[in-house]
């Protein structure tokens, strides 16, 4: 870009600060100095001596000495009172404004910046509007649509887009870094000019601005003869398809004869299309030619099945998405069936489908439309579903999303102990408390035939007693945390490859796989622990007892309030405690009468006999694989505790929890 005409002596400054600070900037960027302020900037030639006169003090119009300039004195065509610069002088774009964009080339790369230095030139709807809160403009033209990936990275970004510089009302999007990693917008722009503010949501500071504009894949129309091309969702590629219910043979779409379904002998139902007009019933996945035109099980089929119930439906949808492509890591085996039922909040129209993971992508076994996943018969309903198609050996269901403690999501909401909570569905959480998540359990056990091998919670403070009773009778293992986990849960790629490259992988040994990897992700993992579920019936039966012990003797209440307040708490519940260390500080408490200190005892046995592994850190002192509901004395019970599908409601805890407490909430 030309040099803007400036006339006057405050004219000449304004336009060789500029020059100035664009040198420094870059080299700030360059060799990575610290430019804390702009004064380090404003002199590039000083004296030697030390005087800012001698040289030509750049605030009071002098210009540079000759000797400074490159290719000759900058006095050239002016006088010593009215220097000009050469008329052949191009001052690069700076970014400050509507009236000096930096041109964004229309390809792939990245540019580096920094908004230390610079005003608040333009707000986004989404940030930017603070006063210190500097931006840099960019301006990039678009001959045709493009798929427009761009990320600030550096700082707390952000990023928006107008069509028109200086209007506002012409914003095309805006997106806040906010705590996350980087500003980010990811769609596709129609053909037009647009400009592009860097900005920040406080202080500025330095920045990498990575930038890929993709061309449609299926511009063009690359596709020869019917089939037509479709492009993916971020322009990464396409594929040439046929319209449904039809299928591709050569330049031709033909009716698929597999549509619909004509193979309806039991375990026979693959249809296999061959074109033009055939096809062949052959034998479900799991199952073998028997030698008599029918499918028999195959004897050598998969050693593992695990089927993930996985509701991204709400505020965890990133992170389902992230769990998901950790599975596509490692993916499914000739022995090892990985099959999940995603049901996602906002992206892919949020839709659910039945997956089939597969190393490096999914296979979409049938989209299945909004389903309510806090309903449990959606999870019965899959659950009958994967145990048909996919035949193992050993099973492992792994329930994906929120897991709620004893808590009210307001003053008349009935207590919750659930699960799996769908934003977009009718029911609150497939609840435990109800029964309703032993009615799911219990339909799919009836549809294998024996119980599953591996129940694993995906979710927070499922690790309860009460959780592994209403288990018990439908599975061997129980993996379930005490405390809260992240929002991204499970590493799946860590535990499903050992159990990829070991298929014949015992279950106790793929629970403590899941542990120890999640355990290794740091101090932000606090809790993990596999139960062996043939031990809960001892569990149960200990804790009765302690409770008709607890029940005897109401003088001890206040001392037991206390050990009860002493014991490990989890998430920052007050009626979350570990049963094992509340059973054993009551164990080891001579003050107590003998006969409760012996229940407590053994309660305190029974748990940790039945607690296979356990990791902890070293923050939950007390946390042993197991918690109890326990509120205080001053708190009420829990209504829904006392519902008579509970599988807990055997034993006399809830009797002793309305002796000891307030009485039953209301």
């Amino acid at each position: 870009m030309g040099l803007p005409t400036a006339s006057g002596h405050e004219g000449r400054t304004a336009i060789r600060r500029r020059v100035v600070l664009f040198m420094g900037v870059a080299l700030c960027g360059l060799l990575g100095a610290a430019c804390e302020s702009h004064d380090a900037l404003v002199d590039p030639w000083p004296a030697e001596d030390g005087d800012r006169e001698a040289a030509g003090d750049f605030d009071n119009g002098d210009g540079p000495p000759a000797d400074r300039w490159d290719g000759g004195s900058p006095y050239a065509g002016g006088d010593s009172d009215n220097p000009a610069l050469p008329a052949d002088f191009d001052l690069p774009p700076f970014g400050e404004g509507c009236s000096d964009p930096i041109s964004l080339p229309v390809g792939s790369g990245s540019v580096f910046g920094t908004t230390r230095i610079g005003g608040n030139t333009a707000e986004g709807s989404c940030g930017g509007f603070r006063r210190d809160g500097p931006d840099r403009t960019y301006v990039f033209t678009l001959a045709e649509p493009r798929w427009v990936s761009l990320k600030m990275l550096g700082y707390d970004t952000i990023l928006h887009v107008r069509t028109e510089c200086d209007d506002p009302t012409t914003e095309v999007v805006c997106n806040d870094a906010g705590e996350g990693p980087a500003a980010l917008i990811d769609q596709v722009f129609e053909p037009g000019t647009y400009y592009l503010f860097a900005d920040s949501w406080h202080e500025g500071g330095d920045y990498e601005l990575v930038y890929d504009f993709r061309p449609d894949p299926c511009g063009g129309d690359p596709c020869p003869g019917e089939p037509e091309c479709v492009a993916d969702d971020r322009w990464t590629g396409g594929a040439c398809r046929c319209p449904e219910g039809t299928l591709s043979h050569g330049e031709r779409c033909l009716d698929d004869p597999c549509q619909p379904n004509p193979c309806a002998v039991p375990h026979q139902n693959t249809c296999t299309a061959e074109p033009p007009d055939g096809y062949a019933c052959d034998c479900d996945l799991g199952y073998v030619d028997d030698g008599r035109g029918g499918c028999m099980l195959d004897p050598a089929g998969n050693a593992w099945g695990v089927m993930v119930y996985l509701n991204a439906d709400n505020d965890l949808e990133s992170d389902g998405y992230i769990d998901l492509l950790e599975m596509t890591a490692v993916g499914s085996t000739p022995n090892v069936h990985v099959v999940v039922l995603f049901d996602s909040a906002e992206r892919d129209e949020g839709r659910s489908r039945k997956l089939y993971v597969q190393a490096g992508g999914v296979e979409i076994l049938e989209e299945m439309g909004e389903l309510d996943m806090a309903d449990w018969r959606t999870l019965a309903d899959f659950g009958v579903w994967v145990v048909n198609a996919f035949p193992a050996e050993r099973w492992m269901l792994v329930l994906w999303d929120h897991g709620t403690g004893w808590k009210r999501r307001s003053a008349d909401a009935e207590g919750v102990k659930g699960f799996s909570e769908d934003d977009h569905g009718e029911a609150q959480t497939i609840s435990v408390a109800k029964g309703e998540y032993a009615q799911a359990l219990a339909a799919i056990t009836a549809e294998l035939g024996r119980k599953l091998d591996v129940v694993g919670f995906d979710a927070c403070v499922m690790g309860f007693w009460e959780v592994a009773a209403a288990t018990a009778p439908y599975a061997d293992l129980l993996v379930a945390s005490q405390d809260n986990e992240p929002d991204e849960g499970w590493r799946y790629d860590l535990w499903l490859d050992p159990l990829a490259r070991e298929p014949m992988m015992e279950p106790s040994d793929v629970a403590r796989t899941i542990i120890d990897t999640y355990a290794g992700e740091g101090p932000r993992y606090p809790t993990l622990a596999s139960i062996d579920l043939a031990q809960l019936d001892a569990v149960s039966a200990a804790i009765d007892a302690l409770a008709e012990r607890l029940i005897a003797h109401p003088e001890v209440f206040v001392a037991v309030e206390t050990l009860r307040k002493a014991s490990q708490l989890f998430a920052n519940r007050d009626f979350q405690r570990d049963l094992a260390d509340f059973a054993g500080r009551l164990a080891d408490d001579e003050t107590m009468p003998k006969d409760l200190r012996d229940a407590a005892a053994t309660a305190r046995d029974a748990v940790l006999a039945a607690v296979l592994y356990n990791q902890a850190v070293a923050a939950w002192p007390g946390a042993y694989g197991l918690s109890v509901y326990f509120p205080g004395r001053s708190a009420w019970t829990d209504s829904a505790y006392l519902d008579e599908n509970a599988a807990w409601i055997a034993a006399r805890w809830d009797d002793f929890l309305l002796d000891f407490t307030k009485g039953p909430m209301r």
